[in-house]
């Protein structure tokens, strides 16, 4: 009896035991949030993985059960139909697609974020982003296919991915000295007319800045290349306005097409680049009247195409093109001629059009005369 009385008791003891500990929380159990799936760091940091919500308005928690949020993970948010998010300061990184194809019109990266990676706001509707200077890598596409009008980089030692923020409606972007390269297509499809690099940028991918044949696209007007640069890829700036340039001392290349397809009337060059086949090539369907560069103004000098004139410049030479909306009003004995010119002339003058003369719709064989016209 006493032995059954002592093994009941330490039963009950037992019991008791167990039922406490059991509603103890285990050491290291992930903390429970049903609307984020998460993955712990070797930092002992949280990665958000997945969004469970279907709020399209997220704050997203610096913190989740005692742990610092500091990763969006891959696709975590991708495709959510979001149209607001807060991202907390604690996050370092934003993983690729972390955002992309929802519908968010604006978005604060804050002080923390070292990386924004590939696609991460590929396709929405962002017209206003702010970009803090902590940031060292914006990862191929990351901007892309959005409607931005302006966007300011001043990251020190910035990367800037390939295609990061094409296709949106920049008409201006501030570039800071510190941004150290520009990759392939980076402002691409937009509507920019004037652009400044600074000399902290060693590379401007090909395509970078290139405009199209239909002038629907980035029309460069102005650009300056501060010293430092030193490589500008195949077709950076194809295709634009641009009456001159001026090449930088530090560009040791200058790669076919950079700044073909432009107005250009004047190139000077500070320093001596390899040019690449048609690197300053001003032929084509918009541009008939160009008749090829000379290393002189008075177009004697035809340049040989590959190496850095003597005199560090060139001038291209351009034939008239014809005067446009011409018309004419009859006077006694003579009659007044009226039309505008055509915008860049090269410094040719406009000669040796003709005024025919019509008699009741009637073309007169013996009624032509020429004119001459110097100055207008």
């Amino acid at each position: 009896m006493i032995g059954d009385e002592k093994m009941n008791k330490f039963m009950t003891i037992l019991l008791i035991l167990l039922l406490v500990f059991s509603n103890m929380p285990s050491v290291g159990a992930m903390p429970i949030e049903p609307r984020f799936d998460t993955t712990e760091l070797s930092d002992g940091t949280l990665m958000i993985t997945k969004y469970n919500g279907t709020e399209t308005e997220v704050d997203i928690p610096s913190e989740l059960g005692g742990r610092l949020i500091t990763n969006i993970g891959s696709a975590a948010f991708y495709s959510r139909n979001l149209t607001r998010i807060t991202i907390p300061d604690s996050v370092k990184f934003i993983g690729s697609s972390a955002f992309g194809s929802n519908s968010l019109t604006t978005v604060h990266i804050p002080e923390g974020v070292r990386t924004i990676g590939p696609y991460a706001f590929y396709s929405n509707k962002l017209t206003e982003v702010s970009i803090p200077d902590n940031v060292t890598s914006i990862e191929e596409r990351a901007f892309q296919m959005n409607q931005l009008t302006n966007v300011e980089l001043l990251g020190n030692d910035l990367i800037i991915g390939d295609f990061a923020f094409a296709n949106n409606k920049l008409t201006s972007i501030s570039i800071a000295n510190g941004v150290k390269k520009i990759g392939e297509s980076a402002f691409r499809y937009n509507r920019l007319t004037s652009i400044e690099i600074p000399g902290s940028v060693e590379t401007i991918g090909q395509f970078a800045f290139s405009g199209s044949f239909n002038g629907l696209e980035n029309e460069l007007t102005d650009v300056k290349i501060q010293n430092g640069v030193k490589s500008i890829g195949s077709n950076a700036f194809f295709i634009g306005s641009l009456t001159s340039v001026t090449i930088p001392e530090s560009v040791e290349n200058l790669d076919s097409s950079a700044f073909a397809y432009h107005l250009l009337e004047e190139v000077t060059f500070e320093g001596n680049p390899t040019i690449g086949s048609y690197g300053l090539d001003q032929a084509g369907p918009r541009y008939k009247e160009f008749k090829g560069w000379y290393t002189d103004e008075e177009f004697t000098s035809e340049w040989n195409g590959t190496s850095v004139p003597e005199g560090k410049k060139l001038y291209g030479k351009r034939l008239p093109a014809p005067p446009q909306e011409v018309s004419a009003v009859k006077g006694l004995e003579e009659a007044t001629v009226s039309f505008t010119g055509p915008t860049h002339m090269g410094g040719n003058a406009v000669t040796n059009y003709s005024v025919k003369v019509y008699i009741d719709g009637i073309e007169q064989i013996d009624g032509s005369y020429a004119i001459l016209v110097n100055n207008y």
